[in-house]
């Protein structure tokens, strides 16, 4: 990083330290957690699977070393050639193009593999221009037995922020165990559900990520669904109930798809949607990371935005933001945290402007209030919103002001309020509330109602 961005070093570091320190004792909660957290003790409030097991590590298949990538020339490398756009596409959204076994496991030990089996996918699914493109995830069926109501059901489940470069798809971290997601993920599949997992457009597949694109998000998260019922998975098919879950970014696609599947995907039998801490309006988030420890994130929407909407980066950034961007676009999300100091925003734009700045301009401020949830449509199955009131990323008002949003527009919404700290430790604490929720709605029981509240 140029010298000159190095500025207010000492203070700068105790913010990153502070926020790391924060980041730290979440992952620690979840760690401690995870191998005790049965899916009979992780909802005991509810008619929850009593004899789930938590899978165990395969004496016959001790831990791998990481898969090898392909191609290591830069953060373009495809993973493995599965990654590759087709020749032809389908004519359809949603269509199985390829599938593969694989390997998701909890943690980079990768002691413990997810799921009795796990299938990576390619599918057909459209971006926001209308265009269809090949995207790619994995398929988790739960070895944990079912004993809700009705046929298993399929969580459809948009991951929080990987980072923008290949090797930090879903897929590939899941494969070398240092996708943190695998942690929502196993509480899932220790409680009985089956689970999809996008990659998202762009990510893992050629071209660039279109990092909270809501429609390209949206869209995925359905499709991923379509494409799972056609894999060949005993315990998956198109009559099987769905969820949509995601948190943070996750949060947003899962928002979104709940938004959209009524007219994008109407055949899917939706049955609930689980949204954590929702970047519901970009202008909000923007504004709460600027200049923190958390400004990659900003850096990974720039590029999003500029590639989908054809803008030149180097009309906005000087020549040490231009070189600050091509090394956080590079990493993955921990990596670039934990790698990055706080840098004030105006040090790296043409004219002094702060990233916040940027987006309240043209042409980023149509964009960003293109990607706002609960303006044109709500979902309309019931909605759980978690959201932490301490959020450090989120702003805590952004959810809420979701929630009432889509109260307004008849959406039966219940929203969980929790004082665990910072935005991970609020993501640690959504697992009990989200399991809460969707056993009681696939049990066919009703949830509390909050529109009351907004």
């Amino acid at each position: 990083m140029p010298p000159h961005i190095q500025h207010s070093a000492r203070t700068n570091r105790r913010a990153r330290w502070r926020t790391l320190a924060g980041t730290a004792a979440a992952f620690a909660l979840i760690a401690t957690a995870l191998p005790t957290a049965q899916a009979d003790e992780v909802v005991s409030d509810t008619e929850a699977p009593q004899d789930a097991t938590a899978p165990q590590p395969d004496a016959a298949a001790p831990a791998q070393p990481a898969p090898q990538m392909l191609d290591t020339d830069g953060p373009d490398a495809l993973p493995s050639a599965f990654y590759a756009q087709p020749e032809t596409l389908p004519a359809s959204p949603g269509e199985l193009i390829r599938q593969e076994d694989a390997d998701f496991f909890l943690g980079p030990t990768r002691a413990v593999r997810l799921g009795s089996s796990a299938t990576r996918i390619m599918y057909s699914s459209t971006t926001s221009h209308g265009e269809l493109v090949g995207v790619t995830g994995t398929v988790l069926e739960s070895k944990s037995s079912w004993q809700g109501e009705g046929p298993r059901p399929l969580v459809t489940y948009a991951v929080g922020t990987q980072g923008a470069a290949n090797q930090c798809a879903p897929s590939v971290q899941g494969e070398s165990g240092t996708n943190y997601e695998s942690a929502a993920v196993n509480a899932l599949l220790l409680a009985g559900y089956n689970v999809v997992v996008t990659d998202y457009i762009g990510l893992g597949t050629a071209g660039v990520h279109t990092y909270m694109n809501r429609l390209d998000q949206g869209h995925a998260v359905l499709d991923a669904a379509r494409a799972a019922t056609q894999a060949g998975i005993d315990t998956i098919d198109a009559e099987s109930p769905v969820a949509v879950v995601g948190y943070s970014q996750g949060g947003g696609g899962a928002g979104a798809a709940s938004e959209l599947a009524d007219d994008y995907a109407p055949e899917l039998p939706l049955t609930a949607a689980v949204v954590g801490a929702p970047p519901a309006d970009l202008h909000q988030v923007a504004a709460k990371i600027d200049n923190s420890i958390y400004y990659p994130f900003l850096v990974f929407a720039l590029e999003g935005f500029s590639d989908r909407y054809g803008i030149d980066r180097s009309s906005i950034l000087n020549e040490d933001g231009e070189q600050l961007f091509d090394e956080i676009a590079s990493k993955c999300t921990l990596h670039a945290l934990f790698s990055s100091t706080p840098v004030d925003s105006t040090t790296l734009t043409q004219d002094g402007a702060s990233f916040t700045e940027v987006a309240q301009r043209a042409p980023f401020d149509e964009i960003l209030n293109a990607q706002k949830l609960g303006i044109d449509a709500a979902p309309a199955v019931p909605t759980l919103i978690n959201h932490s009131l301490t959020d450090d990323v989120i702003p805590y008002r952004t959810g809420r002001e979701l929630a009432g949003r889509w109260c307004s527009a008849g959406t039966e919404v219940t929203f969980h309020h929790s004082l665990m700290p910072t935005h991970l430790g609020g993501y640690a604490g959504s697992f009990v509330p989200m399991l809460t929720f969707l056993n009681r709605q696939f049990a066919g029981k009703s949830s509390s109602n909050h529109c009351w509240q907004f």
